[in-house]
C-alpha cells in the first residue's frame, strides 16, 4: 500500500513481514502501521528502483517453526477465517490432526505455511537481507534495528498475540508430529539454526555475525 511504501522510503528500509513473527509489533513500533502485508523480498524489487532496493536496509524476523505453527493453530481458532484453507483448518480442533493435515498439504503454496526463507530470497538461490532478527531475541534485535535506522529507541508493545494463554509450544507435540515439522521446514531449521528447544539460537547468531 501507499503508506507502507512511503514509510519504507522515509526510513530507507524494507521490512519483510513473515506471518506470525511479530510483524504487526515491528510495523507499529517503527512505522506506526500494524498492517504491512506479507510481501516477498523479490516482489519488493518491483516497487523500488534498483538503486533504492540495493541501498535500503532490508530486514525481517524469523521464528522457531514448531512455535510458529502452534501460534498459527491458535490464531486460526480465534479469528473468523477469511479463506477456504483457514475455514477447513478451523474445523480441526486436535493439534496432532492439524499437523497431519499440514503434512499432506503443499505448504509452499500457502503463504501462512511457507518456509520462512522463501520470503527473503532475491532470486531462487540468493538470500538477500541485511539483517535477520529472531522472534526469540526480538527486544535486543529491534534495539539494533532502531539504532541502525537512527530512530528513537522505544520498547516493543506486542500486538496481535493469541488471546489464548500461551502454553509452552513444546507441550503440543508428540514425537511423531515434532518430526513432521522437522521435515516440512527442514531448510528453515538448518538455515536459521533452530532446534526444537531453541538451545542453539545464540550460538548460531554469533557464528553468523563473525
Amino acid at each position: 500500500n501507499h503508506e507502507r511504501m512511503l514509510a519504507f522510503n522515509t526510513f530507507k528500509t524494507i521490512f519483510i513481514h513473515i506471518p506470525k513473527t511479530a510483524g504487526s509489533t515491528v510495523g507499529d513500533m517503527l512505522f506506526s502501521q500494524k498492517t504491512l502485508g506479507h510481501t516477498d523480498l523479490k516482489d519488493f524489487q518491483l516497487f523500488f528502483s534498483k538503486k533504492e532496493f540495493n541501498s535500503y536496509f532490508k530486514f525481517s524476523v524469523v521464528r522457531n517453526p514448531w512455535d510458529k505453527i502452534v501460534s498459527t493453530f491458535n490464531h486460526i481458532h480465534e479469528k473468523e477465517p477469511t479463506n477456504n484453507i483457514f475455514k477447513e483448518l478451523k474445523t480441526i480442533k486436535d493439534f496432532s490432526e492439524f499437523i497431519y493435515f499440514l503434512r499432506d498439504l503443499d505448504v509452499n503454496k500457502h503463504r501462512f505455511f511457507n518456509q520462512q526463507y522463501q520470503f527473503l530470497m532475491k532470486n531462487k538461490n540468493e538470500l538477500a537481507v541485511d539483517f535477520i532478527a529472531y522472534f526469540e531475541t526480538l527486544d535486543e534485535d529491534m534495539l539494533f534495528v532502531q539504532k541502525k535506522l537512527n530512530v528513537p529507541v522505544i520498547p516493543l508493545k506486542h500486538l496481535n498475540k493469541s488471546h489464548k494463554k500461551q502454553h509452552n509450544y513444546m507441550n503440543y507435540y508428540t514425537k511423531e508430529t515434532r518430526q513432521i515439522i522437522s521435515k516440512l521446514y527442514q531448510t528453515d531449521i538448518a538455515l536459521f539454526g533452530y532446534t526444537f528447544d531453541n538451545k542453539n539460537i545464540k550460538k548460531h547468531k554469533l557464528n553468523q555475525s563473525s
